[in-house]
């Protein structure tokens, strides 16, 4: 299921994913659970140092010396990446040690398992990547290069197993990836409206827990709010009670992002306790299996997101019953709630989301729009990553179509295809 990138109606915004064409990924940092040797530092194993050309993935490197390579205990460990971002990362330069000796090349690593992570802290092998760096034993040597399955990370993980034959020493002299770079993904469902049986306090309302009232950033499942009063904030009588929310629409919600009060106490107004049910019509619910059970108390002057994510669940509605503050008092409120997910398509979509496919895609010149359905096809509009129409075909026939796409400055692009019955959106990346 597609991503859509367009301002829908009923309280749903889905924004699409900002890429940004970049064919070279210079790591910002590097760790490792390997000993350095000889004061060498990964450092210079990303910042070009010993590279004829800088940022690149086909320079050639100078003789590996201390100073421009990486060395270490040869012993099994890890090398970790760090991007300073997520990208699309499709594949790598590696060069290896070609000096260090007494053999050269024979202290450069062998044989490597390569994995990525979005966090840092999960690691999954990359499907297609390298187990196995070549030998180097030229003096002033260009990179090995490879390609594999394209993988969205922030960060990549070399395990190193062993090198080419030096018992004391391993080592590696630059590594850069390829990609383009992607903002995260935020699918933000806002609420269109929210009811409770809570008795409501100094004014305060719903509307404000739900339209953005207080953040820095709307829609959003990330920014940060803003010092909780009754202006920007719901406060109701600390009993126990439910809050619905009405998402406006039929969605696949498979997260939210809420922020509690930060003051007064600080935070003791805060909800605690909770179960989170969804609902499709408003009537019957069931709890979310794996949604929060209870929500951080608060102690700063401002409230970040607290993300959650959760089983999929199709619903158009819902609930949080409140159990509990954190101080006890006789008040309990919340300042902002989101959720995200995407809305579920009809019969009509999914045809046209199986159907339709893009080719080639990355393109550099044309692209096919293939129809196996033999679905009439209205109109096809391409889209830039900033939402700007960029070109609009008129189409009404069940035929592939072709599209020039050699104007199109590089990039990542969202094809909106139109039929009489439903619409589908196809990612293009414009090479």
């Amino acid at each position: 299921m597609k991503k859509l990138l367009f301002l829908m109606p009923l309280g749903l915004i889905l924004n699409f994913t900002l890429l940004q064409a970049q064919d070279i990924i210079n790591p910002v940092s590097a760790t490792t659970t390997l000993t350095a040797q000889f004061g060498t530092t990964l450092d210079h194993s990303i910042d070009g140092t010993g590279l004829d050309v800088f940022p690149s993935l086909t320079a050639n490197h100078e003789m590996s010396v201390f100073g421009n390579s990486f060395v270490a205990i040869n012993e099994i460990g890890s090398i970790d990446f760090d991007l300073g971002g997520s990208y699309l990362v499709d594949g790598l330069a590696f060069w290896n040690q070609n000096f260090f000796g007494p053999i050269p090349g024979e202290n450069g690593i062998q044989e490597v398992l390569i994995s990525s992570s979005n966090d840092g802290v999960t690691y999954t092998p990359i499907a297609g990547a390298p187990n196995t760096f070549a030998q180097t034993t030229c003096m002033n040597c260009p990179s090995e290069q490879f390609s594999f399955t394209e993988v969205m990370a922030s960060f990549i993980r070399f395990d190193v197993i062993n090198n080419w034959g030096e018992p004391t020493y391993v080592g590696f002299s630059e590594v850069a990836f390829s990609g383009i770079e992607a903002t995260v993904i935020e699918n933000v469902i806002n609420p269109v409206s929210a009811t409770t049986t809570l008795d409501a306090q100094f004014g305060s309302s719903l509307d404000n827990a739900i339209n953005g009232t207080g953040l820095d950033a709307f829609p959003s499942l990330s920014a940060t709010h803003a010092a909780t009063d009754p202006s920007n904030t719901f406060y109701a009588t600390n009993d126990a009670g439910s809050i619905d929310f009405d998402l406006g629409g039929l969605f696949l919600v498979d997260g939210l992002a809420f922020w509690n009060t930060n003051a007064p106490g600080p935070g003791g107004t805060g909800i605690q306790d909770v179960v989170v049910s969804s609902s499709e019509d408003g009537v019957t619910y069931t709890p979310i299996a794996g949604s929060p059970a209870v929500f951080t108390q608060v102690m700063t002057q401002t409230t970040p997101a607290e993300m959650f994510m959760f089983t999929e669940v199709t619903a158009s509605y819902i609930r949080f019953d409140v159990l509990s503050n954190y101080d006890g008092s006789n008040l309990v409120g919340f300042a902002e709630v989101a959720f995200s997910g995407v809305a579920s398509l009809g019969v009509n979509d999914n045809v046209l989301e199986q159907t339709v496919k893009v080719y080639p895609n990355p393109a550099h010149d044309f692209v096919t729009i293939s129809n196996s359905a033999d679905v009439t096809i209205n109109s096809i509009e391409i889209y830039d990553m900033n939402g700007r129409l960029v070109n609009q075909i008129k189409v009404d026939s069940t035929a592939d179509q072709t599209v020039n796409v050699s104007e199109l400055t590089t990039g990542m692009y969202f094809i909106n295809i139109t039929s009489d019955q439903a619409t589908v959106v196809k990612r293009l990346i414009k090479k």
